[in-house]
């Protein structure tokens, strides 16, 4: 009874010091986690998964993290640097009705659970049961779902009768090559004057290689060679695996030999669901000069009994089907990779089942459905009408559901020559989620709701406060939305955010390769001549306008949502990450393996030569490498998405790679980059790595060579200390500021928000230094201080309209015209410019709040400490306190980070070590740097010589 006590006295004190911490944030130990429909349908037990920051020093243990009354899986994706969690991601499922809210209270409690797994494993197979489905994987060949069963008369046995996909009943992942390219004549662009309806040249902008920014064209036929995954390399393994959900990764590649493409499927499967979740990437790594891809498909056959019925979206009634019979929705759109016609352009689509054929040129829906009186499958693909071309069929004979990501129909070839660059795309990749959903005949889920349902998974959110500098600080020092403090700069935030998503769906920047990007120029004139209000650049390395790898474009859009928690701006956001993820980065290099996880913009790919891009100083090919790092941190952190963690990983590789040479940005950015990823779960080492490119980060931000350029890496500074109170840092971006590089302007725009904002929050107790840079924000930095009419006719248009009104109700046009009036580059103006505006919102609102005074951020009580015992240009000895055994790894550096002195030794014993250093090349500097690793944690202090 006693020891009871003391339990429970025990865990009363560490839930008081979590209130505490929280309190000390702003934050509160039950803070509300909200989800919401926005498809109009009601959902009953549906899956959510997101990830949710909690503040540092917080929350230690997974277990003490819960949601009230609600069952929850949680895995962390991140921590902070005294090891307490950053980013937990949560499993639960909810009910939700139509189009409304659902808010639970995210708990902070020490109550351990005992999760069950809904996985099995052999040697041979992995099974997976949800309750309603039960299917197995094979580990040794490619069998896709390799046997299923559905639970139809919900008796909690899967019986023989019930089985729905037979073991080696044609299973298959296949794609088809043509040896023949097709003919790619040069087409001239044009810009479109929305307003007049009239078309003009674009000078200057015709395609320096023939070809132009077509990557799907009408085959050119030749021979076709079929490439399986049953004859190329395979793995499968649970990546994840709870009581709500399992996760099976299967690794292969398509064909058995080296220069094979790849695949990779993430198989998600729902505690009590009978649906599935296919997360599928390809990555091309053949020889585009040579081949082209006709076919790519995914074959699943069913143990139907007689001739089932066919249903798909855009179909009036229900056909049978025989055996002769193929069955398919088909859908297409524009071939190149931009479109300047307002609404112009189609969004074709085909059905036919038997003799019943139907067409459209809007929007499909994106499902079929195979039913027998038995059982049935709706098939769908996440947002297939943007991510055409593609096709969903039964084919009679074989009884085989298809998924193709390249379509059997439409005679299409996917072109990946359309490049400057011998191998064009080579490296490219491309991922898809496919929702395979077994029902009985009589399910109450139809298929249209199904799909509407997958397409638009609701996302977890708690609140703007949790995620801004008042709050967590996970995501940065980032103002939580505020109109009555900023009503011009929210005004403006709302209004260009808006017109830029809605530009890339209304006019057609859309298909596999392609969506997520968005327009880059507008209103374009040379010289004094006005080319219309949309148009294309002139320059030789714009003119496609697929460019937005640069800079932080992801990270900014992100930054929108979680401060907002707009929904809008999250699938904005998600949409844009995944395309730079997988069509802008570079995942394979047959000949220069170092290009992986650095890539090329597109601009690269779709039509300029290497010496084109080379005439720019650093390249428009090198200009955008790896700058999206913190979008893929972000997007990690809130989805837990397999695809982005590979691919952070390539980025991180990159970064060890280019990071010691001056490419751009990458030279300053790789240190800062690196210690980010290392706080995520299974990326520690990456901390280590930073520490390579130390001197050089200080070089660059101390000294920039270019005032705009080094400002893209000054957000993941700031971010960074947050996490680390790096003295190192903290001196080279003062160095920055005291340069005072912040004061050149650059083509009448000011771009220094972030890089001031990082160093006000760096200058912890100077008030000079906070003071000098609240009044330049405020005087030449701000929106909120300017009277243009622009920003009048902005203020006016969100007052009317909101933030969803922005999006739904608002006249395209007369959104153009207000949010870029005549701007030659409304990319810098709107997407750079305004994105970096929320930190400096939060350094203006924490000025006027405080005065420019801060208190020192929490830290972690250390067990041991560093002293000086004396110290000399030549010498310098010290003392390092333990307050318990452990191993020792101490360094001492320069002000310019360069390593002067190392100690390493295992085994030290509790107490005082003195270490003493004598004669090092170049000597102690005037300021230097010790760097103390004790077992895990590491401590830098600053020191000045006396």
């Amino acid at each position: 009874m006693q020891k009871d006590q003391r339990g429970i006295c025990g865990c009363l004190i560490r839930c008081c010091v979590l209130v505490i911490l929280l309190a000390a944030n702003g934050l509160s130990a039950q803070s509300g986690l909200h989800v919401e429909d926005h498809t109009g349908f009601d959902r009953e037990d549906w899956p959510i998964t997101g990830g949710v920051p909690f503040p540092k020093g917080a929350v230690f243990h997974v277990d003490q993290i819960g949601i009230s009354g609600t069952e929850s899986q949680k895995r962390i994706l991140s921590r902070w640097a005294d090891g307490s969690i950053k980013w937990v991601l949560l499993d639960y499922q909810k009910d939700i009705l139509a189009n409304k809210k659902v808010t639970d209270q995210l708990l902070l409690s020490e109550k351990p659970v005992e999760e069950t797994k809904m996985h099995t494993e052999t040697d041979d197979f992995i099974t997976v049961n949800t309750g309603t489905l039960k299917f197995t994987v094979s580990k040794r060949r490619f069998g896709f779902m390799d046997e299923a069963w559905l639970d139809l008369n919900k008796n909690g046995v899967f019986e023989a009768s019930e089985q729905v996909v037979k073991s080696g009943s044609g299973q298959d992942h296949f794609m088809d090559l043509q040896d023949k390219n097709p003919e790619r004549p040069n087409n001239l662009y044009a810009n479109r004057d929305l307003l007049a309806g009239t078309s003009v040249p674009a000078e200057n902008a015709i395609p320096t290689v023939k070809g132009g920014p077509e990557w799907m064209r009408k085959e050119g036929g030749g021979k076709e060679l079929r490439k399986s995954a049953a004859e190329g390399k395979y793995t499968a393994k649970v990546v994840e695996s709870g009581p709500l959900r399992t996760v099976i990764e299967i690794k292969g590649r398509l064909g058995g030999l080296d220069d094979d493409s790849e695949y990779t499927i993430w198989l998600h499967a729902y505690k009590g669901k009978s649906f599935v979740r296919v997360q599928h990437n390809f990555l091309f790594r053949g020889n585009p000069q040579t081949t082209n891809i006709r076919r790519l498909g995914l074959s699943l056959p069913l143990n139907f009994e007689g001739e089932p019925q066919f249903r798909a979206a855009g179909l009036s009634t229900a056909e049978k089907i025989s055996k002769r019979d193929t069955s398919y929705l088909f859908n297409s759109g524009p071939s190149n990779v931009f479109n300047l016609e307002h609404k112009g352009f189609p969004l074709d689509w085909t059905v036919e089942a038997g003799k019943k054929v139907a067409k459209g040129i809007e929007k499909t829906d994106g499902w079929i459905d195979v039913s027998s009186d038995k059982f049935g499958v709706t098939l769908a693909i996440k947002d297939m009408a943007y991510m055409y071309p593609k096709e969903l069929s039964y084919i009679g004979k074989e009884k085989s559901l298809n998924a193709w990501i390249w379509p059997d129909h439409g005679d299409l070839v996917m072109d990946l020559r359309a490049s400057g660059w011998e191998k064009g795309m080579q490296g490219m990749s491309i991922t898809h989620d496919v929702f395979y959903n077994f029902h009985a005949p009589d399910d109450v889920i139809k298929e249209n709701v199904f799909t509407a349902l997958v397409e638009d998974a609701p996302q977890p959110y708690v609140n703007p406060e949790w995620y801004s500098y008042h709050g967590t600080k996970a995501a940065g020092m980032i103002m939580p939305k505020d109109d009555e403090k900023f009503p011009k700069t929210e005004a403006y935030l709302a209004t260009g955010t808006a017109f830029i998503d809605r530009s890339a769906i209304e006019f057609g920047w859309l298909g596999m390769l392609n969506y997520g990007d968005m327009m880059f120029m507008y209103a374009y004139q040379i010289g004094n001549k006005e080319l219309g209000t949309w148009g294309i650049s002139n320059r030789k390395d714009d003119y496609d306008g697929w460019r937005r790898g640069n800079t932080m474009i992801s990270y900014r859009k992100f930054m929108q949502y979680l401060r907002t928690g707009q929904y809008e701006y999250w699938k904005s956001a998600s949409a844009h990450l995944k395309f730079v993820r997988d069509a802008l980065i570079k995942h394979y290099s047959d000949e220069d393996s170092r290009m992986v996880g650095y890539g090329r913009r597109h601009s690269a790919y779709w039509g300029v030569t290497p010496q084109d891009e080379n005439d720019r100083t650093g390249g428009v090919a090198w200009d955008g490498y790896g700058t999206n790092w913190l979008g893929h941190y972000l997007h990690w952190n809130l989805t837990g998405d397999w695809r982005t963690y590979e691919v952070m990983n390539e980025i991180r590789s990159a970064f060890n790679h280019w990071g010691n040479t001056d490419v751009d940005q990458l030279s300053g950015g790789a240190y800062v980059g690196l210690k980010t990823f290392g706080t995520v779960v299974g990326m520690e080492a990456a901390k280590k790595e930073a520490d390579n490119f130390l001197a050089m980060a200080i070089e660059r931000t101390a000294n920039p060579g270019d005032e705009w350029r080094d400002n893209t890496w000054f957000m993941g500074y700031g971010l960074y200390l947050q996490d680390v109170d790096d003295p190192i840092i903290k001196e080279a971006i003062f160095d920055w500021w005291r340069a005072g590089k912040h004061k050149e302007d650059r083509w009448g725009l000011y771009w220094h928000r972030e890089s001031m904002a990082a160093v006000y929050w760096a200058a912890q107790n100077d008030k000079a230094m906070r003071d000098s840079i609240f009044s330049e924000l405020v005087s030449v930095g701000s929106v909120e201080n300017q009277n243009s009419l622009r920003i009048e006719a902005q203020t006016s248009l969100y007052k009317k309209y909101g933030i969803s009104g922005l999006y739904e109700d608002c006249d395209m046009v007369y959104l153009a015209n207000t949010v870029a009036p005549k701007y030659w580059r409304a990319k810098d103006d709107i997407m750079q410019m305004q994105w970096d505006e929320p930190l400096s919102m939060a350094v203006m609102d924490h000025y006027k709040e405080y005065g420019g005074r801060t208190d020192l951020p929490l830290q972690k009580e250390r067990n041991f400490d560093i002293k000086i015992k004396s110290a000399s240009k030549t010498a310098l000895d010290v003392e390092v306190v333990l307050d318990s055994s452990s191993d020792v790894h101490l360094d001492v550096l320069d002000k310019a980070g360069n390593l002067l002195w190392t100690f390493e030794k295992q085994g030290i014993e509790k107490g005082t070590l003195p270490i003493s250093f004598k004669e090092s090349k170049g000597g102690l500097s005037d300021i230097y740097f010790i760097r103390l690793q004790v077992a895990d944690d590491t401590m830098i202090k600053k020191f000045t010589l006396p």
